[in-house]
């Protein structure tokens, strides 16, 4: 069994919409943040949240996931370093982390 929980991106009047599915027995994720790439001019979006526990990346002209990374809580807030080779991650286990982009 998936679930799926669908991420809406509004852009100009077009929408995309990023499929964000739990594998199976994982509960339902629910997505607390998300954050367009700044240098290559917001052709991917990074997305995290609990449940799942992970963070996800996304080609957004095509909503294709690009790559995951688990983490042993859920993400609350990230952000993108300038030349998006970073990612820092604040999760629920009172960390913030500093993860290279997949």
């Amino acid at each position: 069994m998936h679930i799926n929980i669908y991420i809406y991106i509004y852009i100009h009047t077009y929408i995309h919409t990023y499929i964000y599915t739990s594998s199976l027995g994982a509960p339902p994720p629910q997505v607390y943040a998300a954050q367009f790439s700044r240098h290559d001019g917001g052709k991917t979006v990074v997305a995290g949240g609990s449940g799942a526990n992970e963070i996800r990346v996304f080609e957004t002209e095509s909503a294709r996931p690009l790559a995951a990374i688990s983490l042993p809580k859920g993400v609350y807030g990230l952000d993108l370093s300038a030349d998006a080779s970073r990612i820092a991650a604040a999760t629920g286990d009172h960390h913030v982390r500093m993860l290279a982009m997949p």
